[in-house]
């Protein structure tokens, strides 16, 4: 959720894949913006782009106030005008009622995140893995550094390749591992490494 309200002028402006989309706020119609490419910047303060998944990233606009600033009774919330407008950014962007069959997949989606001075676009890069259960991205950090993030949605043992140059190595943020080859990563485990 963006907001997108008096606070800010009642002016959003996201850049993204295929250019500047400036979004006035404050009594906006309802509309879904359909976006190219796979990132979108909020005014180089937040940074998302996604990693994996098929669906198209997308600003949805409900037309209707829908951030709560102070709880109260629902009547003198809306008299008091005590919500704000704000954007939503979306993959999927499912806005009508849908029935599912039990057990079925609702989302398989794969975001990053960076807050604060942001690049346009962030640099990122899928891994190639053996099994759809194993995630892994390899990223740069806000502070320059690179690193892997994997997870393993499986129940067992899976390993993922992070390209690298000779002298290089892996130090684990979250457990002992150290290497310079193959990282493996245990059933319902996640991984956060930094390349040294």
């Amino acid at each position: 959720n963006i907001p997108n309200d008096l606070f800010n002028g009642r002016q959003r402006i996201y850049h993204t894949g295929s250019g500047q989309v400036c979004l006035e706020g404050c009594a906006s119609k309802e509309e879904t913006v359909m976006l190219e490419g796979d990132w979108i910047n909020v005014e180089n303060r937040l940074g998302v782009r996604k990693i994996y998944g098929s669906d198209h990233l997308a600003i949805r606009r409900p037309g209707r106030r829908q951030i709560i600033m102070f709880k109260g009774s629902d009547a003198a919330g809306e008299r008091a005008g005590g919500s704000l407008y704000c954007d939503e950014i979306c993959s999927p962007c499912i806005t009508d009622r849908r029935a599912y069959e039990a057990d079925t997949l609702l989302f398989d989606s794969g975001f990053v995140f960076r807050v604060g001075n942001t690049d346009r676009a962030l640099l990122t890069q899928p891994l190639e893995s053996r099994s759809d259960d194993l995630k892994a991205v390899r990223v740069q950090g806000a502070d320059g550094k690179t690193y892997l993030i994997a997870a393993n949605f499986g129940t067992v043992e899976q390993e993922v390749v992070m390209p690298m140059v000779k002298g290089q190595r892996l130090a684990c943020l979250n457990g002992q591992e150290k290497g310079e080859g193959p990282v493996l990563v245990s059933g319902g485990a996640m991984r956060v490494f930094v390349l040294a």
